[in-house]
């Protein structure tokens, strides 16, 4: 990948009007706590661009969510139909999301700051020198609490052999005001639920914790999950009458869910460390305290606004049954009793301090320019073309293929078992005939025999006869015990 700077090429007319500094954001396409943070600044900053990024295909977000999907093999003509970012705001440290910042960075020439919004940065794995280069580079470092300032600082300590880190800044995820929702949730169980968990939860945020956390609580203390659980997407049990799974909701209705199925408390289990947290954020806004494992931002928040209170994430299933137990019977916070999250950053109060790292830092902000839609909408249209859909006929052309040479081969397979089942009726239908024949042999037999006079005696002529004939029809598998 060439990282040289670009002069841009002669833009068109819509691409060349001058930008108030605008931003591309790099994110992965995984949504999550990432897209939470992008769809709120796009919010308080329509002029910025986002670049979903993936091994094989790039996909560019122009404000009003119009898309424009790219083959990121042609760098350079992406970059020139881009236009020019006064910044790029990296929001991963996955390895496309690092290959594209390093590869459009020297297109550019522009800045390059980094959000750290997970601890999955410290996993050691094969990217960990490509991690320290960027980061070492980075104009600015951003994270969203001391607990991930800190993690990163001893990890840099760890594995950057003394290099020095970017200037590094502590920026909460910034709260926005959730509008009522005109339409009331669909609520599909009936039953009281009295402690809530909200969120998505999978094994890593302590699912089976939770499931036996569940199963330990007295008779008729049920969980509802405001949520869903990795595995079950859609409204159910997950643990019988005890774990009930609301499924996916807006955070918008998010009190009134809490109401309707009567919790009195948000807990959240122990998993791995949270590095902010919306979902605390939702909770604390809503106006439900909640009971957080001690670690990670979550204990770190907790401690800094205290409506609720935190437990040790080492403590057993059953200490954390007694926990809420003991809460459920003498609540220190009640529902609605406080709101904490107003304490915390706004939304705007963060876009502001960002505001600040994207325009004294960005030696580019007086030549930012905005993408060309026209060259996007062309590049958007080969690749659909010639690269992904080209790919996709391919493949369903082979598998089509193979498709009609397993039919002819069960074809053939069929006409041979045909064949082999006429074979056997023809057979069936002559064995039928003979037995047909010889039954009347024998019962013409039996008339002669019953009509002779010197055949009186069983055994006598008469007896020896049927002897044989019976022999014969055995011989034959005619049943003889007529």
């Amino acid at each position: 990948m060439t990282a040289t700077v670009r002069t841009p090429s002669e833009p068109t007319a819509a691409a060349a009007r001058q930008a108030s500094p605008w931003v591309l954001h790099i994110v992965p396409p995984n949504g999550g706590g990432v897209d939470r943070w992008i769809r709120d600044a796009l919010s308080a900053r329509p002029d910025d661009s986002v670049l979903h990024v993936s091994d094989r295909q790039w996909v560019l977000e122009l404000p009003g969510h119009r898309f424009f999907p790219l083959n990121p093999t042609d760098e350079q003509q992406v970059a020139a139909a881009i236009g020019r970012p006064s910044c790029i705001h990296l929001h991963s440290l996955q390895g496309p999301v690092m290959h594209a910042a390093l590869g459009l960075r020297g297109w550019f020439g522009a800045d390059v700051g980094i959000t750290v919004h997970d601890v999955g940065f410290a996993t050691p794995d094969a990217l960990q020198a490509q991690r320290i280069t960027l980061l070492r580079e980075a104009k600015w470092l951003v994270v969203p609490t001391r607990f991930m300032r800190d993690t990163l600082e001893a990890w840099w300590g760890r594995c950057a052999d003394g290099q020095r880190l970017p200037p590094l800044h502590v920026i909460p995820n910034g709260w926005r005001p959730l509008q009522p929702s005109s339409l009331s949730p669909r609520v599909s169980a009936h039953d009281r639920y009295e402690v809530a968990m909200v969120g998505a939860i999978g094994a890593h945020k302590g699912l089976a914790f939770a499931n036996a956390v569940a199963k330990a609580l007295p008779d008729g203390v049920r969980i509802v999950l405001i949520g869903y659980a990795e595995g079950t997407l859609t409204p159910g049990w997950l643990v019988p009458d005890r774990l009930w799974v609301h499924g996916v909701f807006q955070p918008e209705a998010l009190e009134e869910l809490l109401s309707t199925y009567g919790a009195r408390v948000v807990w959240f289990a122990p998993g791995v460390p949270e590095s902010f947290c919306y979902a605390l954020s939702d909770v604390w806004q809503a106006g439900w305290p909640a009971i957080v494992p001690d670690i990670g931002a979550l204990g770190e928040r907790m401690r800094a606004q205290g409506f609720g209170c935190t437990y040790d994430p080492s403590l057993s299933v059953e200490g954390v049954a007694t926990l809420l137990t003991d809460w459920l019977k003498d609540p220190p916070y009640q529902p609605r009793q406080d709101r904490p999250v107003e304490r915390e950053p706004s939304l705007a109060e963060t876009m502001e301090q960002f505001g600040v790292l994207y325009t004294e830092r960005s030696q580019a902000m007086q030549e930012s320019i905005f993408p060309d839609e026209n060259q996007l909408q062309r590049l958007a249209q080969q690749h659909l073309d010639s690269a992904f859909f080209r790919k996709e006929i391919l493949r369903l052309q082979e598998e089509l293929m193979l498709s009609r040479e397993r039919v002819k081969a069960q074809e053939d397979r069929n006409s041979a078992l045909l064949q082999e089942l006429q074979r056997l009726a023809t057979l069936y239908d002559a064995r039928g005939n003979w037995i047909l024949k010889l039954e009347a042999d024998i019962e013409s037999l039996q008339r002669s025999l019953a009509n002779c006079p010197t055949v009186e005696s069983p055994k006598g002529l008469g007896h020896r006869v049927r002897e044989m004939l019976n022999r014969v029809l055995r011989k034959n598998g005619v049943s003889t015990d007529d």
